[in-house]
């Protein structure tokens, strides 16, 4: 009996290593498949970003959107590299191989579903879900003109108290007070449900570019019934270029948690 359990047990382990070794061997003779390594339109990185938009600032002189961006060909040389507008429908050739560009007209408030793919000269095609699809946006409209319309908006959504779409302007990765997203949502939640005649105005003051997020400087205003003088001052807010301008961060005056900040 201990004689069978021996072998069952040598048999086991052998399966087992035999199983590592084909892996082992496997992976080692996988071809890694072509990439687009980076797309960008001047400072805003593409790869991995949801929603982006294009503004005024963002174009050439000649009116153009140019993408530019490095393609590795997985060990052979890349043969190409193509663009679809349109979320994989359709294509067209960018010009260069490992660096490469493409430009095109964008019409006012058109909306690009951008996608990516590779080929090296072994003839393998990237799979354009390694890329994803980046949403883009083309606003005639300048930097400034564009966050003020951004605050437009989440103030009207305060004031019209509407909690699930006031999140939805707050990106996931939020990164204060004092524990992100969800601390966020109750104390919006709160201001929503003991605030009446809520009247928020928000002024753009100076804005600034960082690596990965559009800072801005705001002056805000809130009233709401019961309140004997408006309220305010200056909150900093991170929108995420990358994300629809969701808003990344919050500091310095708070316009939110009002309804915490009332007389008993």
């Amino acid at each position: 009996m201990d004689v069978r359990k021996g072998f069952c047990r040598f048999g086991i382990v052998g399966i087992a290593l035999l199983s590592l070794f084909a892996l082992t061997a496997l992976t080692r003779g996988a071809t890694p498949e072509p990439s687009v390594t980076s797309a960008r339109i001047g400072k805003k990185e593409l790869k991995g970003a949801t929603g982006v938009t294009i503004i005024k600032g963002d174009l050439t002189r000649s009116g153009e959107i140019l993408i530019k961006g490095t393609a590795d060909g997985g060990g052979p040389q890349v043969k190409e590299v193509e663009v679809s507008l349109d979320g994989g429908t359709t294509w067209k050739d960018a010009t260069g191989c490992e660096r490469w560009q493409y430009r095109f007209i964008p019409v006012p408030k058109g909306t690009y579903n951008l996608t990516l793919r590779v080929t090296n000269t072994a003839g393998i095609v990237s799979n354009p879900r390694a890329f994803g699809v980046t949403q883009l946006t083309y606003l005639p409209i300048t930097l400034w003109e564009l966050i003020q319309q951004r605050a437009d908006e989440l103030a009207k959504i305060y004031m019209s108290r509407d909690l699930e779409r006031y999140m939805s302007f707050i990106s996931r990765g939020y990164q204060n007070y004092p524990r992100g997203w969800h601390r966020l949502r109750r104390t919006i939640d709160n201001d929503f449900k003991f605030l009446n005649n809520i009247v928020l105005r928000f002024t753009v003051d100076q804005i600034f570019e960082l690596e990965g997020a559009i800072m801005a400087d705001i002056h805000w205003r809130l009233t709401y019934a019961g309140l004997t003088r408006p309220e305010e001052g200056y909150v900093e807010i991170h929108f995420d270029p990358t994300d629809q301008l969701k808003i990344l961060l919050q500091e310095k005056d708070r316009y939110f948690g009002a309804a915490s900040r009332r007389a008993p």
